[in-house]
Protein backbone atom coordinates (compact mmCIF):
# COMPACT_ATOMS: atom_id res chain seq x y z
CA UNK A 1 0.00 0.00 0.00
CA UNK A 2 2.59 2.54 0.64
CA UNK A 3 4.39 2.22 -3.33
CA UNK A 4 3.18 4.05 -6.20
CA UNK A 5 4.14 2.61 -9.05
CA UNK A 6 5.84 4.80 -11.97
CA UNK A 7 5.08 4.82 -15.76
CA UNK A 8 8.26 3.09 -16.40
CA UNK A 9 7.71 -0.57 -17.90
CA UNK A 10 9.37 -3.71 -16.53
CA UNK A 11 13.16 -4.26 -17.89
CA UNK A 12 14.04 -7.33 -19.07
CA UNK A 13 17.67 -8.41 -20.47
CA UNK A 14 19.54 -11.47 -21.94
CA UNK A 15 22.63 -12.42 -19.98
CA UNK A 16 25.24 -14.98 -22.19
CA UNK A 17 27.58 -16.57 -19.63
CA UNK A 18 31.15 -16.20 -20.51
CA UNK A 19 32.86 -19.11 -18.61
CA UNK A 20 31.07 -21.78 -20.74
CA UNK A 21 33.49 -22.80 -23.70
CA UNK A 22 33.15 -20.95 -27.40
CA UNK A 23 32.15 -24.18 -28.49
CA UNK A 24 29.02 -24.46 -25.96
CA UNK A 25 27.92 -20.17 -26.92
CA UNK A 26 28.55 -21.53 -30.87
CA UNK A 27 25.76 -24.87 -30.22
CA UNK A 28 23.37 -22.58 -27.79
CA UNK A 29 22.82 -20.04 -30.43
CA UNK A 30 19.43 -20.71 -32.42
CA UNK A 31 19.10 -21.53 -35.65
CA UNK A 32 18.80 -18.25 -37.59
CA UNK A 33 21.44 -16.44 -35.86
CA UNK A 34 23.97 -19.06 -36.22
CA UNK A 35 23.18 -18.87 -39.89
CA UNK A 36 23.63 -15.15 -40.07
CA UNK A 37 26.81 -15.86 -37.90
CA UNK A 38 28.21 -17.93 -40.92
CA UNK A 39 27.64 -16.03 -43.43
CA UNK A 40 28.89 -12.85 -41.49
CA UNK A 41 32.20 -14.54 -41.13
CA UNK A 42 32.17 -15.86 -44.72
CA UNK A 43 31.74 -11.85 -46.11
CA UNK A 44 33.63 -9.65 -43.23
CA UNK A 45 36.09 -8.99 -40.82
CA UNK A 46 35.32 -6.97 -37.18
CA UNK A 47 37.99 -5.83 -34.97
CA UNK A 48 38.42 -3.90 -31.59
CA UNK A 49 39.20 -0.39 -32.54
CA UNK A 50 41.76 1.88 -30.81
CA UNK A 51 42.09 5.05 -32.87
CA UNK A 52 40.79 7.70 -31.79
CA UNK A 53 40.03 9.40 -35.11
CA UNK A 54 38.12 6.28 -35.97
CA UNK A 55 36.37 6.24 -33.07
CA UNK A 56 35.37 9.90 -32.85
CA UNK A 57 34.27 8.68 -36.60
CA UNK A 58 31.77 6.21 -35.49
CA UNK A 59 30.27 8.26 -32.70
CA UNK A 60 29.19 10.53 -35.31
CA UNK A 61 27.65 7.64 -37.64
CA UNK A 62 26.10 6.44 -34.75
CA UNK A 63 25.00 9.88 -33.85
CA UNK A 64 23.63 10.03 -37.31
CA UNK A 65 21.90 6.71 -37.28
CA UNK A 66 20.00 7.69 -34.02
CA UNK A 67 18.64 11.11 -36.01
CA UNK A 68 17.21 9.10 -38.50
CA UNK A 69 15.82 6.74 -36.68
CA UNK A 70 14.34 9.34 -33.81
CA UNK A 71 15.99 7.61 -30.71
CA UNK A 72 18.63 9.67 -28.50
CA UNK A 73 21.92 7.66 -28.52
CA UNK A 74 24.34 7.57 -25.63
CA UNK A 75 25.75 10.78 -25.03
CA UNK A 76 29.40 11.10 -26.61
CA UNK A 77 30.83 12.50 -23.97
CA UNK A 78 29.90 9.99 -21.69
CA UNK A 79 31.61 7.47 -24.75
CA UNK A 80 34.68 9.49 -24.57
CA UNK A 81 34.90 9.14 -21.01
CA UNK A 82 34.39 5.88 -20.85
CA UNK A 83 37.60 5.01 -23.56
CA UNK A 84 39.48 7.48 -21.43
CA UNK A 85 38.58 5.13 -18.22
CA UNK A 86 39.37 1.97 -20.29
CA UNK A 87 42.51 3.52 -21.72
CA UNK A 88 43.87 4.04 -17.69
CA UNK A 89 42.80 1.04 -16.46
CA UNK A 90 41.60 2.92 -13.42
CA UNK A 91 38.96 0.56 -12.75
CA UNK A 92 35.97 2.94 -13.49
CA UNK A 93 33.86 1.98 -16.55
CA UNK A 94 35.65 1.31 -19.45
CA UNK A 95 33.49 1.16 -23.30
CA UNK A 96 35.48 -1.22 -26.27
CA UNK A 97 34.68 0.02 -29.86
CA UNK A 98 34.21 -2.90 -32.88
CA UNK A 99 33.63 -2.57 -36.29
CA UNK A 100 33.12 -4.50 -39.25
CA UNK A 101 34.47 -4.19 -42.82
CA UNK A 102 33.92 -6.17 -46.36
CA UNK A 103 36.42 -8.79 -46.71
CA UNK A 104 36.94 -7.42 -50.48
CA UNK A 105 36.53 -4.08 -49.35
CA UNK A 106 38.26 -3.64 -46.38
CA UNK A 107 38.21 -0.19 -46.41
CA UNK A 108 34.12 -0.03 -46.50
CA UNK A 109 32.82 0.45 -42.81
CA UNK A 110 29.63 -2.05 -42.28
CA UNK A 111 28.66 -1.05 -38.85
CA UNK A 112 29.91 -0.46 -35.40
CA UNK A 113 29.18 -1.75 -31.90
CA UNK A 114 29.72 -0.20 -28.21
CA UNK A 115 30.40 -2.46 -25.48
CA UNK A 116 30.66 -1.32 -22.10
CA UNK A 117 32.55 -2.78 -19.54
CA UNK A 118 33.36 -3.11 -15.64
CA UNK A 119 34.45 -5.71 -13.63
CA UNK A 120 33.99 -9.03 -14.75
CA UNK A 121 31.26 -7.90 -16.69
CA UNK A 122 30.32 -6.55 -19.97
CA UNK A 123 27.14 -4.89 -21.58
CA UNK A 124 26.11 -4.16 -24.99
CA UNK A 125 25.86 -0.76 -25.47
CA UNK A 126 25.16 0.44 -28.83
CA UNK A 127 25.17 -0.89 -32.13
CA UNK A 128 24.44 0.42 -35.65
CA UNK A 129 25.09 -1.46 -39.58
CA UNK A 130 24.61 0.35 -43.21
CA UNK A 131 22.62 -1.15 -45.88
CA UNK A 132 25.63 -3.33 -46.43
CA UNK A 133 26.14 -4.52 -43.25
CA UNK A 134 23.00 -5.66 -42.65
CA UNK A 135 22.84 -7.86 -46.00
CA UNK A 136 26.44 -9.25 -44.48
CA UNK A 137 25.08 -9.64 -41.26
CA UNK A 138 27.61 -7.14 -39.65
CA UNK A 139 25.98 -7.04 -36.33
CA UNK A 140 25.51 -10.54 -35.74
CA UNK A 141 28.86 -10.73 -36.29
CA UNK A 142 29.77 -7.81 -34.66
CA UNK A 143 28.12 -8.53 -31.49
CA UNK A 144 29.56 -12.47 -31.73
CA UNK A 145 33.54 -11.25 -31.58
CA UNK A 146 32.86 -8.76 -28.83
CA UNK A 147 31.14 -11.92 -26.84
CA UNK A 148 34.40 -13.77 -27.71
CA UNK A 149 36.80 -10.88 -26.89
CA UNK A 150 35.74 -10.05 -23.98
CA UNK A 151 35.35 -14.25 -22.95
CA UNK A 152 39.03 -14.04 -23.79
CA UNK A 153 40.16 -11.51 -21.54
CA UNK A 154 38.20 -13.33 -18.03
CA UNK A 155 35.03 -11.82 -18.05
CA UNK A 156 31.73 -13.61 -16.71
CA UNK A 157 29.03 -12.32 -18.48
CA UNK A 158 27.85 -10.18 -21.05
CA UNK A 159 24.07 -7.96 -20.71
CA UNK A 160 22.75 -8.06 -23.84
CA UNK A 161 20.97 -5.00 -22.99
CA UNK A 162 17.76 -4.04 -21.73
CA UNK A 163 14.21 -4.34 -23.58
CA UNK A 164 10.64 -3.82 -22.39
CA UNK A 165 7.23 -4.25 -24.10
CA UNK A 166 7.66 -0.87 -26.08
CA UNK A 167 10.82 -3.02 -28.04
CA UNK A 168 10.90 -3.22 -31.82
CA UNK A 169 10.15 -7.44 -32.19
CA UNK A 170 13.19 -7.11 -34.29
CA UNK A 171 15.46 -6.46 -31.88
CA UNK A 172 13.98 -8.75 -29.37
CA UNK A 173 14.52 -11.39 -31.48
CA UNK A 174 17.84 -10.73 -32.47
CA UNK A 175 19.14 -10.66 -28.74
CA UNK A 176 16.70 -13.81 -27.84
CA UNK A 177 19.01 -15.67 -31.11
CA UNK A 178 21.97 -15.89 -28.76
CA UNK A 179 19.99 -18.09 -25.91
CA UNK A 180 21.14 -16.03 -23.17
CA UNK A 181 19.67 -16.34 -19.51
CA UNK A 182 16.83 -14.19 -19.46
CA UNK A 183 16.75 -11.62 -16.40
CA UNK A 184 13.32 -9.39 -15.43
CA UNK A 185 13.25 -6.27 -12.88
CA UNK A 186 9.57 -5.24 -11.71
CA UNK A 187 9.91 -1.76 -12.97
CA UNK A 188 9.92 1.72 -11.24
CA UNK A 189 8.15 2.11 -7.99
CA UNK A 190 7.83 5.18 -5.16
CA UNK A 191 8.17 3.88 -1.36
CA UNK A 192 5.91 6.24 0.49
CA UNK A 193 7.70 5.61 4.48
CA UNK A 194 5.26 7.08 7.05
CA UNK A 195 8.48 7.95 9.61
Amino acid sequence: LNFIKLRSYPQKTYIVDLLKSEKELFKKLRGNWRNGLKKGLKLAKAEEINDMSMIKNILLEYNKYALNLSFIPISQKKCLNWLFNNSENNGLLGLKIYQASSLKEPNKNLGSIGVLLFKDKALYLFGFTNDNGRKFQANTLLLWHAIIDCKKKGLKEFDLGGFNKKTSNGIKKFKEGLNGRIVETLGEYIYIGFF
